[in-house]
């Protein structure tokens, strides 16, 4: 389609060059970009704002589905992507054998 009826049918996404139908507006980006660019620059506005650990693996990542896997698999392990993980039960660790019971049990064994 060298002819320009490549226009004819899609739309560009103004940052990969991808036909696309559709095309979201990316603030802060300016640009119009397909699903995919979309949600990476969407990925890296959070990352900037919100983690730095994920920033650096945003920006290690060379492209699109590389940014989104990254993001996957920080949000698992990460409190402060994944507000659910703080809903989780935390793990006290156990009190060393010579601190265990109350002070009024300690007291009562004096």
């Amino acid at each position: 389609m060298t002819d320009g009826t490549f226009f004819a049918f899609a739309l560009p996404c103004e940052n990969c060059g991808q036909p696309c139908e559709s095309r979201t507006w990316v603030p802060g980006f300016n640009y119009f970009g397909c699903d995919d660019c979309a949600a990476e620059a969407s990925i890296m506005i959070f990352a900037e704002d919100n983690c730095p650990v994920l920033h650096d693996a945003v920006l290690r990542a060379d492209s699109v589905s590389k940014v989104q896997k990254a993001f996957r698999e920080h949000q698992a392990s990460c409190p402060n992507c994944n507000p659910k993980i703080t809903d989780l039960p935390v793990r006290r660790p156990s009190a060393p054998a010579g601190d265990r019971g109350t002070g009024q049990e300690r007291k009562e064994a004096a």
